[in-house]
């Protein structure tokens, strides 16, 4: 009996972090496949966009590295998740105010931070909640459905940038991402259960 009550709340925690990660990846979809257009209008070039995206994920693998060894991630595993989403928000954010190559690198940099953090420590909750025959299922789950997530957020952010603006663009993004934190909060209430 105890043993499917344990099941019940990891796989409920399995399920904040798979709708918290759609909302996410929504939002991170959006400018995906229009960021070098994004670059090109704030003065970049193709080698701009080549630096900005190697900063992020220079920063994005040192963060991963280095945090997942302190005590502090450990000991704040769940409220990581949220300061994750909250960054992405600020960085988002922060895209509305940009005009030149040299502020996005210094954006890309907090960016990165807050998907490194994020990254780790939505992956280690993610597996601890879930038993050997859900893990198949659900990082299936996971990885499908982000797929299909991202290819529609790539089309409704083409059409929001070909009829709107990128403004109107970020602030979805924005919103997206403070769900994707709002979602996590959920996280703490698990951990005590």
């Amino acid at each position: 009996m105890k043993k499917s009550s344990k099941a019940t709340k990891l796989n409920r925690s399995a399920k904040i972090l798979l709708y918290a990660s759609f909302f996410g990846h929504f939002a991170f979809g959006l400018l995906a496949p229009i960021y070098a257009i994004y670059v090109k209008n704030i003065g970049g070039s193709i080698l701009d966009i080549g630096i900005a995206y190697a900063i992020f994920s220079i920063i994005t693998g040192l963060f991963i590295l280095f945090f997942s060894k302190t005590r502090f991630f450990q000991k704040n595993i769940r409220k990581i998740i949220i300061l994750g989403y909250f960054l992405m928000a600020f960085c988002y954010f922060l895209y509305i105010f940009i005009t030149s190559p040299m502020q996005l690198f210094f954006v890309q940099i907090i960016l990165g931070i807050g998907i490194g953090i994020l990254e780790i420590a939505w992956d280690s909750i993610f597996s601890v909640s879930l038993s050997e025959e859900e893990a198949i299922k659900n990082w299936s789950l996971w990885s499908g459905s982000t797929n299909i997530v991202l290819g529609i957020s790539a089309i409704v952010g083409s059409i929001i940038i070909f009829y709107f603006s990128f403004t109107i663009l970020f602030i979805l993004m924005v919103i997206f991402s403070i769900i994707s934190a709002l979602i996590s909060f959920k996280l703490l209430g698990e951990k005590n259960k």
